[in-house]
């Protein structure tokens, strides 16, 4: 059997992707030693025993809830592209169990609650964090999600966003090229690099200079307005590789961002512009989200100051 499901076989209340992080972050043992593979697989007489607590009140799937307002920009009997603001959660969990993009989804579409490979996750193939605006593509159906996973996990979507950094580049082009793990001091956090990282694994992203912003008052000199594309999809891997360059992006006090800015600073200034994809279909698409009114309005506010 594998490790994973054997987790699972222990404690019932976890989903498969709990199970999964449980084990990545190195929090189970296999006979007294770390076992950080969840398909690792498992003699009869293996003993697996967890460290630490199973996470507490997370609800084990998506409830309907249709007070959330979804803004779709695609749809078709496979597929639902979202365009989502700022301040919505994909997925529910402990800290909050509904309001999310998931308990919108099962409310509007009642069968998508089977579809995917975690009940909390309902059709949802990639994610984007709580304060990232922008394109997100939901499967319809077990065979969209299969279709739609598969060229996120080989790589043959193309990704773009839209952010706006602290400091002024040198380069107007360039590869940020790094692993990126869990922090080891902070659980919560990814870092960069192979010290003080738990299984870091390759992340590439590659970024070009929009515009420069000149500013005295400003951190480091001023602001930079970049297109960014991510080779690879790890968790918070664009801010963890801007961060690590010494140019976080303005709004992420999590990874180096100071509140120092002489604007006003409505969120972590990150946007998912477009998502290049096939669907099921055949057919490939590329789908665009306007850049929205709180970015729009806090790019006019540091072009007013320089």
């Amino acid at each position: 059997m594998r490790l994973d499901k054997q987790l699972i076989e222990l404690h019932p209340q976890l989903s498969r992707a709990q199970a999964k992080e449980l084990i990545e972050v190195g929090n189970v043992l296999v006979n007294g030693s770390v076992v950080s593979k969840a398909s690792t697989r498992l003699a009869e007489d293996d003993v697996v025993a967890l460290q630490g607590d199973l996470p507490s009140e997370t609800p084990h799937r998506a409830a309907a809830d249709d007070s959330v307002e979804l803004t779709v920009l695609f749809e078709d009997d496979d597929v639902l592209v979202l365009n989502k603001p700022a301040g919505l959660v994909v997925h529910p969990g402990e800290k909050q169990p509904m309001g999310t993009v998931a308990n919108a989804l099962v409310a509007r579409y009642p069968s998508i609650a089977a579809v995917g490979e975690d009940p909390l996750r309902p059709g949802i193939v990639h994610r984007l964090d709580k304060q990232t605006s922008g394109v997100l593509i939901v499967a319809k159906t077990q065979q969209a999600y299969d279709h739609l996973k598969t060229q996120f996990k080989e790589r043959r979507t193309t990704k773009r966003y839209t952010a706006l950094a602290v400091g002024l580049f040198k380069r107007g082009t360039g590869v940020y090229d790094a692993p990126i793990g869990r922090s080891e001091g902070n659980f919560r956090k990814m870092a960069q690099g192979r010290r003080g990282v738990r299984h870091p694994r390759e992340a590439v992203t590659r970024f070009e200079v929009a515009e420069q912003f000149p500013v005295e008052r400003a951190q480091d000199g001023g602001y930079a307005l970049l297109h960014l594309k991510p080779e690879t999809g790890r968790m918070h891997q664009l801010r963890v590789h801007l961060a690590a360059a010494h140019h976080p992006i303005v709004g992420d006090a999590v990874y180096g961002w100071r509140d120092e800015d002489p604007f006003d600073v409505p969120r972590i200034l990150l946007h998912a512009k477009s998502l290049r994809i096939e669907l099921p279909s055949g057919d490939k698409h590329t789908f665009v989200a306007p850049l929205p009114q709180d970015f729009s309005d806090a790019l006019d506010s540091v072009r007013s100051l320089t």
